[in-house]
């Protein structure tokens, strides 16, 4: 069958079709399975090609009237709602007429709301609003033409109405313009020059999800095959969108969620590591599926020494290098290696110092809890002061406090020194558990690698430079 691709519905052929039905028909019956199209397989093959042929043709109907270039109707109000720039619909014009009122035995009365009043010429206008007549004196008042644009009324031209036996005479005295309902050439060249980019491409979706104050940086993986790959089944799209630190996580995800929904394909699938439910333009409940990808927090240690030709070992520069670090990596797209190239660069330019080494690894992660008694809280570990006592092995690691002093495994050991913190006075056999997870990847002269879905991440602080 046809598909949807990034530039829109492609149809296969009915030759392609004809000969692929054959394929099947050879490889379910054998070679010597008659084919000839006066023959009622021949004459089944020909109608089955039809089918899918007729088929692809109508998602190309489908396409078409979503094409900005060949929409019309009600399409065309589609693709400007979901671009968000609905079809000015006009306004009507306006006439100011100057009543006549019969003096004789007056009684103050009102024109109701929406009173129908008629031109000479056959047009008609209607109040908007209640007007009341109070006093016997010529008086003028709005009337509203009943369609959007102008009427073919003259300044001069008189009006009648019935059932207001007290106005004498109507004339017109000044008319305001109104304007039409925008034609669908006047709508289609206001969507093309005010929202240029189509709005279901793939990288408009990503535009649109750019323009979210939630969000740091996007990607897409499309699959355009008729199998699964990587994880991502046939002809779904995987959108990722990094919410940038501090985000409201709930409304990054509903924001996503929403962006998707009413820039995508319509019906196209969508895949990813997070699924929320939101609400398309029509009003009904989609299901969403995108992928947060994961975040790497990586470190760069630099080891320096004194330069030779000064012998001046000058670190006033550092923090000016640290920054530039920081801004290159925290700016990098989804999936990209940190180059190791780019974090030599600003290094080698500081002739305060001269490199010895430099390293680009992965944190470690380290997490602690009481798992023995109730006396603590706020139970915190910092992962790269544990690393100094965990070195690359993971695992669980048991602080015992025996109702003097904390212990590990046997040993009496100062438990703040291993960066465990914790607020609240510990009783006999409280316990602490630190979860650790040593660096898994270091890098000393290549470029840092990051998955496809994963982004790289530096704080200032996990940039060393020192002898």
């Amino acid at each position: 069958m046809g598909q949807w691709t990034n530039a829109g519905f492609e149809a296969k052929t009915l030759d392609y079709y004809k000969t692929a039905i054959q394929q099947i028909f050879v490889d379910a019956f054998g070679s010597d399975f008659l084919l000839d199209d006066a023959l009622p397989q021949g004459v089944l093959i020909q109608e089955l090609a039809e089918l899918f042929y007729n088929a692809d043709m109508d998602g190309i109907e489908a396409f078409s009237r979503l094409n900005i270039n060949t929409a019309s109707g009600v399409y065309l109000d589609l693709i400007g709602s979901i671009r968000g720039l609905s079809r000015s619909l006009g306004t009507p014009q306006i006439a100011t007429v100057a009543l006549t009122i019969n003096a004789d035995n007056f009684i103050p009365f009102s024109i109701p709301d929406g009173h129908v009043f008629t031109a000479s010429n056959g047009d008609t206008f209607t109040t908007q609003g209640i007007n009341t007549i109070s006093s016997a004196s010529d008086q003028s008042i709005f009337l509203y033409y009943t369609s959007m644009g102008n009427s073919s009324v003259l300044v001069g031209d008189k009006m009648s109405t019935v059932g207001l036996s007290q106005i004498t005479d109507i004339e017109v005295t000044y008319l305001a313009n109104g304007t039409g309902t925008e034609t669908d050439m006047e709508y289609r060249s206001r969507i093309i020059k005010e929202r240029p980019v189509p709005s279901n491409t793939l990288q408009q979706v990503m535009n649109k999800l750019l323009e979210l104050q939630t969000v740091r940086t996007v990607g897409v993986n499309y699959n355009d095959t008729d199998t699964t790959v990587d994880s991502i089944p046939k002809y779904a799209t995987e959108w990722m969108a990094v919410p940038k630190d501090g985000a409201d996580l709930a409304l990054f995800k509903q924001q996503v969620a929403q962006i998707i929904v009413n820039n995508k394909v319509p019906g196209s699938p969508t895949y990813g590591n997070t699924t929320q439910t939101t609400t398309d333009i029509f009003g009904q409940t989609k299901d969403v599926s995108f992928t947060i990808p994961t975040r790497i927090n990586i470190r760069v240690n630099c080891v320096v020494s004194t330069p030779e030709d000064t012998g001046i070992l000058d670190l006033s520069g550092a923090t000016a290098v640290k920054e530039t670090i920081v801004t290159y990596v925290n700016n990098l797209n989804i999936g990209d290696d940190v180059s190791f190239s780019r974090i030599v660069a600003p290094l080698s330019a500081d002739k305060g110092f001269d490199i010895t080494s430099i390293v680009i690894s992965n944190l470690p992660v380290a997490t602690a809890s009481q798992t023995t008694g109730s006396s603590l809280s706020n139970v915190a570990v910092d992962a790269q002061q544990f690393e100094q006592f965990a070195t690359t092995n993971p695992g669980n690691y048991e602080f015992v406090y025996d109702g003097t002093d904390w212990k590990f495994n046997t040993d009496v050991v100062n438990i703040t020194s291993y960066g465990v913190t914790y607020m609240g006075t510990p009783v006999d056999t409280d316990a602490i558990t630190v979860v650790y997870t040593p660096s898994s990847t270091s890098v000393t002269n290549s470029n840092y690698p990051i998955g496809n879905r994963e982004y790289a991440h530096i704080e200032i602080a996990d940039v060393t430079i020192g002898a």
